[in-house]
């Protein structure tokens, strides 16, 4: 999943989840750090390196609760809306 992220959707994400549950952040900050690290990822594969262009690298610290805050609020915004009100998941 993490290499399927776009890095813009991604990053958006999760400024509006720091906007929403934690205003003590400064999201624009944090954004402005992730699109950094999200647009100047290079790794190591055998004895070549290479330039990841499009989605998050899966070694990268921030890689989990980026695509969970992702996922979350990809869920919040297409799936639960087409659902019943009252879905309740446990």
């Amino acid at each position: 999943m993490y290499t399927n992220i776009p890095i813009w959707q991604g990053t958006q994400a999760v400024k509006e989840y720091l906007q929403t549950k934690h205003q003590h952040i400064n999201a624009d900050l944090i954004t402005q750090a992730l699109t950094i690290v999200m647009r100047n990822n290079i790794f190591q594969f055998g004895d070549t390196h290479w330039y990841q262009t499009k989605g998050t690298a899966m070694g990268a610290a921030m890689a989990p609760p980026y695509a969970s805050i992702f996922a979350a609020a990809n869920e919040e915004s297409k799936i639960v809306p087409d659902k019943h009100p009252r879905l309740l998941f446990l």
